[in-house]
């Protein structure tokens, strides 16, 4: 006991006279610039945030997606002589439950839900007209069919009569926006509105989808060429083939994190660059510091909204053919010079240089050029008229916030960093509540998810030694036969007192990359602000 007690003692005393070496935490990225944004949209934004209490991030994400739903397909911009980018959008927002995502989706997504509710109802009536016709000429064909099989008819009547039926199209009823679906359901889906369908989720479970797919179920390939408005044709056994001469998807999405997190487990090298076509925000969270009587969205904001959306979606949905967009010589100046800064961030030693962000990174010139062409649009610009070096600029600015954002995004999706564990194993130890743990004790109250075995463990805690967060105890002397003691450890009191300055690192992941509200998850997501 005397040994034990002096070991204890050993280890306090070496941990008051330290201070613990910072960890690395997940990165801080960003508020959204929406200071760049059209007035109308900026105030929008800002009040929907204000009252609903969630990060104006989240807002600004979902209506971006909304923006480039109303204009992707009708217009298109070229950048640079036969550079010609769509421009539409994946987006998706990272936030814990308990963010009012949902409640935020709902308003943002409701001016392009109601023209496409208008839409239907004015189509409805003819395709019903159309969908008789042809019941009625197959109807007249079938009673042909009979009357030639018991002699009373020529053949040539009944197949005269059956290709009638045959040319006689029933339009399905116009979309714009689907649920979460199957890749199969959005071939579907795209081929019969023209080759053009987004994908609106305030869950976005086709994340879930993305995950089968990591494991060889579904097939994304519709994902991967709805990106950039190639050919696809859609071959099933015992149907006509579904040609989409060009195929444009769009996702406005909201997920938690944790599913981030899941897809982010398999390797790189099973990515075919699905996630790399995502512009992700993973905004902090407000839960806990939020206000509890805000003040409501001002009607004339939410009007003027509601009303510059469906204006923008009405004013392009009968065009045909896409209109093309350019960049004035000033913008295109501030373009060519964003893009020499997007190479330099490719580099080995850039930013977005890591092996899971260059893929990402590749696309984020292009993903500018979309951005300002919707920015140009929602500014009130016809199609024709140049883009302005400001709005280019604007662009610009959006794409910088995307950028760290994605590194972010890739951070919470990436299990490679050696110090998530560690970052992890500490709130393991808050859990536990005690200052003197063994490895067991750990991985008991740890989560399988992310502590699968005690090798896991130890690794963790070997870098908490490392940097001063946790110290051996040493074992007592014992004499004879039988099993040695477990190790002891005994915590920093950093682990337990968040207003430490040495705690930060710790505390900064805890509180960071869309979790606040981690609290709100179980423990078993405790690894999602840091792997």
């Amino acid at each position: 006991m005397e040994n034990t007690f002096e070991s204890i003692l050993a280890a306090r005393v070496a941990a008051e006279n330290t201070t613990p070496t910072p960890l690395q935490a997940a990165p801080r990225p960003p508020a959204f610039p929406v200071d760049v944004l059209p007035t109308w949209w900026h105030q929008f934004a800002k009040s929907t945030a204000e009252a609903t209490q969630t990060p104006v991030d989240m807002v600004a994400s979902v209506t971006l997606g909304v923006l480039s739903a109303c204009v992707a397909g009708k217009t298109v911009i070229e950048p640079s002589a036969g550079w010609i980018e769509p421009t539409n959008l994946y987006t998706v927002a990272a936030m814990s439950p308990g963010n009012r995502k949902s409640s935020v989706f709902s308003s943002c997504i409701k001016p392009l839900r109601d023209f496409e509710i208008e839409k239907i109802t004015e189509a409805r009536p003819h395709v019903s007209e159309m969908a008789a016709r042809k019941k009625l000429r197959a109807d007249k064909a079938e009673s042909l069919r009979k009357r030639v099989i018991n002699g009373k008819d020529t053949e040539q009547a009944y197949l005269d009569a059956s290709q009638e039926a045959e040319e006689i199209v029933v339009p399905a009823l116009p979309r714009i926006l689907a649920d979460d679906a199957t890749p199969e359901a959005l071939q579907t889906l795209a081929y019969e509105n023209g080759g053009k369908i987004v994908i609106a989720s305030a869950e976005g479970g086709i994340f879930d989808i993305f995950a089968g797919r990591y494991s060889g179920a579904p097939n994304m390939e519709i994902l991967l060429k709805g990106h950039a408005g190639d050919p696809m044709s859609i071959d099933r056994k015992g149907r006509e083939p579904e040609v989409i001469p060009s195929v444009l998807l769009g996702f406005i999405l909201t997920v938690q994190p944790a599913v981030l997190r899941e897809i982010g487990k398999q390797p790189v090298e099973k990515s075919r660059g699905e996630l790399e076509r995502f512009l992700y925000s993973i905004p902090e969270s407000y839960v806990g510091y939020r206000k509890i009587n805000p003040e409501p969205i001002p009607a004339t904001v939410s009007a003027a909204y509601y009303e510059k959306v469906q204006s923008l979606a009405k004013a392009l949905y009968d065009l045909q053919e896409p209109s093309v967009m350019r960049f004035s010589p000033q913008g295109q100046e501030a373009f060519r010079a964003w893009q020499e800064d997007v190479e330099t961030m490719l580099r080995p030693d850039g930013k977005l240089g890591n092996p899971r962000l260059i893929g990402w990174g590749s696309k984020l010139a292009g993903t500018t050029a979309r951005i300002a062409g919707i920015l140009h649009l929602a500014s009130g610009n016809p199609p024709s008229e140049p883009i302005s070096a400001d709005i280019a600029y604007s662009a610009v600015t959006i794409s910088h916030y995307f950028s760290e954002h994605a590194i972010a995004a890739f951070h919470l999706m990436s299990f490679t960093n050696p110090h998530a564990k560690a970052l992890a194993l500490i709130k393991v130890i808050r859990k536990l509540g005690t200052d003197v743990f063994t490895e067991r004790e750990l991985l008991t109250a740890s989560s399988r998810s992310v502590f699968s075995t005690s090798e896991d463990i130890k690794a963790a805690l070997a870098i908490l030694v490392e940097n001063d967060w946790a110290f051996i105890i040493e074992p007592e002397q014992r004499e004879g036969a039988g099993r040695p003691p477990s190790t002891r450890y005994f915590a920093h009191h950093s682990v337990f007192e968040s207003e430490n300055p040495a705690a930060q690192s710790a505390q900064s992941a805890e509180s960071n990359i869309a979790d606040t509200a981690d609290i709100a998850e179980p423990l078993s997501n405790e690894f999602q602000e840091s792997a």
